[in-house]
């Protein structure tokens, strides 16, 4: 397969990621590859998913696309099995925020020894919009998300499934006062840890007058609100747990996390190395 265009490469930047926790349930969610901007010429490349995908989980599978010269290998995965899970993880300082980070060297390092070579792409921090940027973000924007709902995948190709919704409230406001946002798209279990982006490859008219194709990362979606038997209010985590069937009524909103979280999970990890 020849990637050619900007959609086509976003869909190599998620990873699946199978676990098992402490009593042996086994769950499946998301995780993509960050890459982070230090300073000039000086970048890291984590592995990012949410902390509830990781936490309690003694055993972790990450599935990765296989490559050679330079292109994807479709149909031929590298599954790395990584014992201790939850250890290879840091997680956002403050408690409330679902965000953790891994390195992503010692896997490719690992992958390398054995002749393994992965084909993938990462999320540029320089694509997170900057303060002025953030100004010309509408209220209403068209987004997509990446990963894994429900589990299901191309199992044939390894690809993940792509969707699409729109922002449910404004994403430059702190819903309930916490940084993150929320959007109208259907979000299932599996979808924990995919990408969030505003995806707009046509020119139109915007706040400021008419703007061009646009393709920003927003944050990492984590949770999603459905309706109790009590037709209660209540989130949910959006990891998916094998062979369970859910029984909920999902209203179609999800909890999307900043991008600026990763950036902070990332720099307090980094800070303490």
């Amino acid at each position: 397969m020849e990637v050619t265009s900007t959609a086509e490469e976003l869909m190599f930047t998620t990873v699946r990621i199978e676990t098992k926790d402490t009593i042996g349930k086994e769950w499946v969610a998301t995780g993509f590859l960050f890459n982070y901007k230090k300073q000039e010429n000086q970048y890291y490349t984590f592995l990012v998913t949410n902390k509830h995908v990781v936490k309690n989980k003694i055993e972790g599978t990450i599935t990765f696309m296989k490559g050679k010269d330079k292109k994807p290998l479709l149909g031929r995965a590298i599954k790395v099995n990584i014992p201790d899970f939850a250890n290879m993880w840091h997680v956002h300082p403050n408690l409330d925020i679902d965000v953790a980070v891994g390195s992503f060297t010692p896997i490719l390092e690992s992958m390398q020894k054995n002749m393994l070579i992965p084909y993938y792409r990462t999320v540029p921090s320089d694509l997170i919009p900057s303060e002025e940027t953030w100004k010309e973000i509408d209220a209403i924007e068209e987004i997509i998300f990446i990963g894994y709902p429900s589990g299901i995948w191309d199992s044939k190709y390894f690809l993940p499934l792509t969707r699409m919704g729109i922002t449910a409230t404004h994403p430059t406001i702190d819903y309930e006062g916490k940084p993150q946002f929320l959007i109208d798209a259907s979000v299932f279990p599996g979808s924990s840890g995919s990408p969030v982006f505003l995806y707009d490859p046509r020119t139109r008219p915007g706040k400021v007058g008419i703007i061009p194709p646009r393709l920003f990362f927003l944050g990492i979606l984590a949770s999603f609100i459905h309706y109790n038997e009590e037709n209660e209010v209540k989130t949910k985590t959006a990891t998916k747990r094998k062979s369970v069937a859910y029984f909920t009524q999902i209203v179609d909103l999800g909890i999307v996390y900043k991008a600026k979280t990763i950036l902070e999970t990332i720099e307090d990890l980094l800070s303490k190395k």
